[in-house]
C-alpha cells in the first residue's frame, strides 16, 4: 500500500483539530475516518513509526489483530507529538503542500516530512530577509 498524501494531512488534521490534547478512535470516526479501513491502519502505523503520534500513555495505539486476523480497536487517547504538530503545520502551508502535490506524492514519508521542513525553512528564510534587510 502506497502513501495517499491527501488522506495524510487530512488525517493529521484531525488530530490537530480536536479540541483536547488528545483525540481517540471516537473522534476519529466523528472526523470520516473509518479505523476499519485498511487505509486508517496503514496511515496510523506509519504516523507512529515515524514518531508522530502516539498513545498519550502508555504507547498502545488500542488496536490489535485477533488470531483469525480481525482488527479490533480499544479507545485510547492518542496524540500527535511535537514532530507531528511541526509536519502538519508545514503542510499547511500552501506553498509548501503545493510543491509537495506536484512533486513529492510518490516519495516516502521521511522524504516528505523532510521535504515540507526544508520548504517550510526555505520559504521562512526569504520572508526573513526583508526584516535582516
Amino acid at each position: 500500500m502506497k502513501i495517499d498524501t491527501d488522506y495524510l494531512k487530512g488525517f493529521l488534521k484531525a488530530f490537530q483539530e480536536s479540541k483536547q490534547p488528545f483525540t481517540n478512535i471516537h473522534e476519529l470516526r466523528k472526523a470520516g475516518f473509518d479505523c476499519q479501513d485498511e487505509q486508517f491502519i496503514f496511515h496510523l502505523q506509519i504516523l507512529e513509526d515515524k514518531g508522530l503520534v502516539q498513545e498519550a500513555t502508555d504507547r498502545d495505539l488500542g488496536y490489535e489483530f485477533t488470531a483469525g486476523g480481525q482488527l479490533v480497536w480499544r479507545e485510547k487517547p492518542l496524540r500527535l507529538t511535537a514532530a507531528g504538530h511541526e509536519f502538519i503545520d508545514n503542510l499547511e502551508k500552501s506553498e509548501v503542500w503545493e510543491i509537495i502535490k506536484k512533486d513529492f506524492t510518490q516519495e516516502s514519508i521521511g522524504t516528505i516530512i523532510e521535504v515540507a521542513k526544508n520548504l517550510a525553512i526555505g520559504f521562512a528564510k526569504e520572508r526573513l530577509k526583508k526584516y535582516l534587510s
